[in-house]
């Protein structure tokens, strides 16, 4: 009997999360009204207000039809702001016309292509080897289709929230679950379209975050030493705020300590797992990564701006451009030396860096303090701040902060609970990292990717104490009217079975264990570079040999010819909108003025020379998978676009390679 209902239990959860994958595919499948997608990608006060009431209804469903609801609404509110890019085609500052990275999401796009074909990162990539070897699973499984690696690299950052958002429901309640599904998916949203690290340090850190809450509230020392290490990988992919790692390593020792004031056993464990993510990384590195790199190398110059005085990480540079023609590692070094320098002959400097880190993090008048992301499109990645938004935006922040300190000190005040010391250390680490992380080079937060979980759990717990306060005020009325019900403000330990939960956790956490450590290397053993037939081009052309698949390449087509922009067909009105809110000035000029419809552009890499290329094809369109193409192309003559590798093709053909 028991059998029996654990299989139908089983085959109740595989028909939810398959039907939430159908409804997830379906989104970005369907066209739907580009503004509709857009409005959750660039608004703020009606995305929150919608999402909140829709995600509050889902997740205070029980049983089987509250997950799926729960968890189709949270794949829903991840896919749109991707659906919005691919039916508007707009450009960001890591994005040209919806779908070709720029910058350095074009680095880690480019270093994942290598991989596939038998080569080794680049000296940028080898800094965070587990996104460039994750983005090159993901674009291996779909066969180079770009679009599809973005959709799944969004779809397990989603379900990473989601499992998180589970675990607050279950310590604090259903109210604060949502809110911290809202602040983390503010915060992701700009870089849902992008490949950039961000992606797999949410993932990560989200994932490790349930893991630690569970893990305090079942003293479970195996689970909180299977989040330690997530959390390490996540800030090794993208690199944050360290000092969280020994803070909570003795966080184990003193949490799981049983008759005694600390046990050394946990923290032995807590400590193994630290090594061990930081021993993958440096696995991946060495496997993957060109000899001639430095892991870790753009801390370099974050230090330098910290001890000459609370500057930026390009500060070096400023002070010494002949670092520019120094290869890795031997530019890392010299910019370790000069910065060692640097503080020698003034330490004051370095400490008054530190004081006003901390500054920055906790003033909202700086633009970069520790919630400064929660704000709308336009004044986080375009930096535009539009009307009186900025009003609702400090309010927003304001609230986040106030509920957060409420939490600091009921934690302080009770640090028996489970979660009280686990919420301390976090805060802790997260205080500590700061001046390593500088607010000013940290992006409005990019750089706290894997410790943003972290940050939106503060508040939200916060929500919940002054939620249980608010109803123990109005309990005798609410209960005269009878609209007063448990699962409003109580927490819902009881919202399923705490070992299937715990199961998932693990299964999710080996999988993308197994995606991101343990594929890459087998890739690396069996890619090997393609053979290309020789072909020859007409004189004063160049060839140019290059993949080109379905889902990495854009069509501008005549306003006139489609009803609506779908990628990869954008029309021309849209194409030229677009690239006006792109940040490369001189590209938008050229491209303005060498496209007219029908054109296609791609942006790939020429693999016998193995450096990254755009390729204009004027009147001709792109259809399905091309495949491996021979190239006849023209360089772009316009020396501001020079370095930008930009080719007109005059001709291309289908060639064989082996």
């Amino acid at each position: 009997m028991n059998l029996r209902r654990l299989s139908q239990e089983f085959v109740v959860r595989i028909a939810v999360v398959l039907a939430a994958l159908l409804a997830y595919s379906f989104i970005l499948l369907l066209p739907l009204p580009r503004q509709l997608g857009l409005t959750f990608r660039y608004e703020f006060s009606s995305v929150l207000a919608v999402s909140a009431l829709l995600l509050f209804v889902a997740y205070a469903l029980h049983g089987w039809l509250g997950t799926l609801l729960a968890l189709v609404a949270t794949l829903f509110l991840f896919a749109l702001p991707l659906s919005g890019l691919w039916a508007s085609g707009s450009s960001e500052p890591n994005i040209l016309l919806g779908l070709l990275p720029w910058s350095d999401a074009a680095n880690y796009y480019i270093d994942a292509g290598r991989l596939l074909d038998g080569g080794v990162f680049s000296e940028f990539s080898a800094r965070r080897p587990i996104f460039a070897g994750l983005l090159a699973v993901l674009l291996g499984i779909g066969g180079r289709n770009l679009q599809l690696a973005l959709a799944l690299l969004t779809l397990m950052t989603a379900l990473s929230c989601y499992v998180l958002a589970r675990q607050v429901q279950r310590i604090a309640g259903t109210l604060p679950a949502v809110m911290l599904l809202l602040i983390v998916f503010v915060f992701y949203r700009r870089f849902i379209g992008t490949t950039l690290t961000e992606h797999a340090g949410l993932t990560l850190g989200a994932l490790a975050l349930a893991l630690l809450l569970y893990a305090a509230r079942a003293r479970d020392r195996w689970m909180a030493a299977l989040g330690v290490l997530l959390l390490t990988l996540a800030l090794n992919a993208r690199a944050g705020a360290f000092l969280v790692l020994p803070v909570l390593v003795l966080w184990m020792g003193w949490h799981f300590r049983t008759g005694h004031l600390f046990s050394w056993r946990t923290f032995a464990l807590g400590l193994a797992a630290v090594l061990v993510g930081f021993g993958a990384n440096f696995l991946l590195w060495t496997a993957l990564a060109t000899p001639n790199s430095a892991g870790f190398g753009n801390f370099s110059y974050t230090f330098y701006g910290l001890v000459v005085g609370s500057k930026s990480w390009e500060q070096i540079l400023i002070d010494h451009p002949e670092l520019n023609i120094i290869g890795e590692p031997e530019k890392t070094q010299r910019i370790y030396a000069l910065a060692m320098q640097a503080l020698r002959a003034d330490p004051m400097q370095f400490v008054r860096s530190v004081l006003a880190a901390w500054e920055a993090f906790f003033n909202l008048k700086s633009k970069i303090c520790a919630y400064c992301f929660f704000s709308g499109g336009d004044l986080v990645i375009y930096g535009a701040l539009l009307g009186g938004n900025m009003t609702v935006y400090l309010a927003a922040r304001v609230v986040l902060y106030v509920l957060a300190l409420l939490v600091m000190v009921d934690s302080l005040r009770c640090w028996r609970k489970d979660n009280s010391t686990l919420t301390l250390a976090l805060c802790l680490g997260i205080l500590l990292s700061v001046p390593f992380v500088p607010p000013w080079d940290a992006d409005r937060m990019r750089a706290y990717a894997a410790t943003i979980p972290a940050l939106a759990l503060f508040p939200a717990l916060g929500f919940a104490l002054v939620v249980r306060y608010v109803v123990a005020l109005l309990k005798p009325r609410l209960i005269h009217h009878g609209i007063l019900f448990g699962w409003m403000h109580e927490p819902q330990a009881g919202l399923d079975d705490p070992a299937p939960q715990a199961k998932v956790m693990k299964i999710f956490s080996l999988g993308l264990l197994t995606l991101m450590v343990l594929v890459p290397l087998v890739i690396r053993g069996v890619s090997r570079p393609p053979l290309v037939s020789p072909n020859g081009c007409p004189p004063g052309l160049e060839g140019i040999v290059a993949r080109v698949e379905r889902g990495a390449y854009v069509n501008v087509v005549r306003s006139d010819e489609a009803e609506r922009t779908w990628l990869p067909d954008v029309r021309y009105h849209q194409f030229v909108q677009s690239i006006h809110d792109f940040p490369e000035y001189h590209l938008t000029l050229e491209l303005e003025r060498e496209v007219a419809a029908p054109a296609a552009l791609v942006f790939t890499r020429n693999i016998e020379n193995n450096t990254p290329v755009w390729l204009l094809i004027r009147d001709a369109l792109l259809q399905g998978d091309p495949g491996m193409l021979l190239f006849c192309a023209e360089r772009a003559k316009s020396p501001q676009v020079a370095g930008v590798g930009l080719f007109y093709v005059d001709s291309f053909k289908e060639i064989a390679s082996q």
